[in-house]
């Protein structure tokens, strides 16, 4: 299952773009934020089964959508037959050869020996009729090239039958052994593949958006929706330059909303922007340098539910030691 980078989410284009400070606290006001996380899938085709819609809840480790797997399922398939076909020649190099083959080669080399024999008796046979000139020189050539060529076939089956008896050669069943363990990883690798065409939630969260429906064609990579986790919002505000002195990574901050104006809601600042913004490179006056701000990010914790995205807040940032 394939996560892309998170992201954050503007729902409303309105950001505060200073801060006040009043009496030991800072007030600066900005929009809730979620983190998205877009969900998709590490394998390409026919989405054959969706089962989130805008606004479920999952549970981390929940099933999002199954691509259609058909033709991964055959070609491991046939990469099981490969390796049942490894194994059983492995077997047969380790065993070696059966005693009925053992016999027959036997039988051969009988042959082969008796066929040798017979070619020698022929050729002395025709050396002593060419000595006593009776007959051409050609046919006592021909036949000492049976000889040799009857020697031959007797040497080969006699090393047909050694090899037999013998079994096979070191080398021969490391080789055995090398096609049985690709074959096997060629297997293996086909079924972390398959996997690849289920999808899970990566995370525990509601589903903000959904981009396909169920029957469409999904590239990979292509999200299919985007989830984000609730239970705690992101306020990003500005602060001024001459106040980030006063504030620290971990210090809590008070959250108002407009639908709760008489509850603070309680965040910890977890990032200070070391950019300033809003302020142009090129000036560099000392009444221009006071508009420098810093963007902060401010988690918000909302396990109640009650904080939605784009909700406009205001945060107190007390500063008294």
């Amino acid at each position: 299952m394939l996560c892309r980078p998170k992201n954050l989410l503007f729902l409303f284009a309105f950001l505060a773009c200073s801060s006040e400070k009043q009496e030991g606290k800072i007030e600066a006001s900005g929009t809730l934020e979620a983190v998205l996380v877009r969900v998709a899938p590490l394998a390409s085709g026919q989405i054959v089964r969706l089962n989130v819609k805008e606004g479920q809840s999952v549970t981390k480790g929940d099933l999002i959508a199954l691509i259609d797997d058909r033709h991964i399922k055959a070609q491991i398939a046939q990469a099981e037959a490969a390796l049942q076909a490894a194994d059983a020649g492995l077997r047969l190099v380790k065993k070696g050869v059966r005693k009925e083959d053992i016999n027959a080669l036997q039988e051969q080399v009988r042959q082969a020996r008796e066929a040798y024999e017979q070619a020698v008796r022929e050729r002395d046979r025709a050396k002593k009729l060419f000595e006593q000139k009776a007959i051409p020189q050609k046919t006592y050539e021909d036949a000492e090239t049976l000889v040799a060529v009857r020697e031959a076939g007797l040497r080969a089956t006699q090393e047909l039958l050694k090899k037999a008896r013998t079994g096979a050669r070191q080398e021969e069943i490391e080789v055995a052994t090398g096609q049985r363990n690709q074959a096997e990883a060629a297997l293996n690798l086909l079924k972390e593949r398959l996997k690849d065409y289920a999808v899970y939630a990566p995370i525990s969260g509601v589903v903000i958006q959904k981009y396909v429906e169920e029957g469409e064609v999904i590239g990979q990579g292509q999200p299919i929706c985007a989830l984000a986790d609730l239970s705690v919002l992101e306020l990003r505000v500005y602060v001024k330059e001459k106040d980030l002195g006063l504030i620290k990574l971990g210090q809590d901050v008070k959250v108002f909303v407009d639908a709760f104006e008489d509850r603070a809601f309680h965040g910890k600042i977890t990032y200070i922007s070391s950019q300033a913004e809003f302020t142009p490179k090129n000036i560099q006056t000392k009444e221009e340098r006071v508009k420098t701000v810093y963007a902060v990010k401010v988690m918000v914790e909302n396990n109640e539910g009650l904080l939605k995205i784009g909700m406009p807040a205001d945060a107190i940032i007390e500063t008294n030691p």
